[in-house]
């Protein structure tokens, strides 16, 4: 009996750390009448849409979220789905050399009217050419006519023909960006964005052990300087609020600094 209660109290505590593993991505709100994964694919003629830039030796991170519809256009007609997956390898060609990507669900099948997330992660190294690297997504769609998946290509299949993903990656030199060490600040403060993504409001939280001024300096990829202000903290838990509704949509760095060493946080602007 003794015996029997240990398996089943490792089995329960086995199965209690896999619901305990961290998400790849969390979902945004997607609503029916959107497109089919959000944010959507650049417009060359509307000149809006499209995924992050980054900066090479920066780290990467872009969440696609997707409300999967029931029905695909094609050719003119809706063809009712069962489901959508990807690969959990190669769906996504075209990307820079050290970026990956996971899926929520982990399995990265999409039910109808599910909503679900694909994170695409990574750092590029010096020896990356800057420029901008296409993307090509595939998507496997399933129903009766199709019980071993008809491949799909997004956006080219079912998007608009002036539309396409891409990922720009910038020369270090072009970001005005430096990483510095921050063993100092990494041992005393702890700080964090939130909400991020956002559209016009977000606070920086942070957590220190000591009293100390601090700058906080907002950048745009490219390293045009948006905000810089003081920030006195406290020792315990402070909060800066931070209004960013003029902003453009896209990729920040903020940067917090003691005039030493900085720790970098990277804001998404959504509109």
């Amino acid at each position: 009996m003794q015996k029997t209660f240990t398996i089943l109290l490792l089995s329960m505590l086995f199965v209690a750390n896999l619901f305990a593993q961290d998400e790849a991505c969390l979902p945004f709100d997607v609503s029916p009448d959107t497109t089919f994964i959000l944010p959507e694919p650049y417009n060359f003629v509307d000149l809006d849409g499209g995924l992050d830039s980054t900066c090479v030796g920066f780290f990467y991170e872009q969440i696609l979220s997707t409300l999967t519809p029931s029905a695909f256009p094609v050719l003119g007609t809706e063809i009712a789905i069962d489901s959508v997956s990807i690969n959990l390898e190669g769906a996504i060609e075209g990307l820079p050399p050290g970026f990956d990507y996971a899926c929520n669900p982990p399995n990265c099948v999409f039910q109808p009217g599910e909503l679900a997330c694909i994170v695409i992660t990574g750092t590029t190294d010096e020896t990356v050419a800057p420029g901008d690297y296409d993307l090509m997504i595939t998507l496997n769609a399933f129903n009766f006519l199709f019980p071993t998946g008809a491949p799909i290509v997004y956006p080219d299949d079912i998007g608009d023909p002036d539309e396409s993903y891409f990922i720009n990656v910038a020369a270090q030199v072009d970001c005005n960006i430096v990483p510095v060490s921050t063993t100092f600040l990494e041992d005393n403060i702890t700080s964090f964005i939130a909400p991020n993504p956002t559209a016009s409001y977000t606070e920086l939280k942070v957590n220190s052990k000591e009293a100390m001024d601090l700058q906080m300096v907002l950048l745009d990829v490219l390293g045009k300087v948006h905000v810089q202000q003081s920030v006195s903290v406290q020792a315990g838990q402070n909060i800066v609020p931070l209004q960013v509704q003029d902003l453009a949509q896209g990729m920040y760095f903020m940067n917090l600094t003691d005039g030493n060493e900085f720790i970098s946080h990277k804001l998404i602007i959504e509109k």
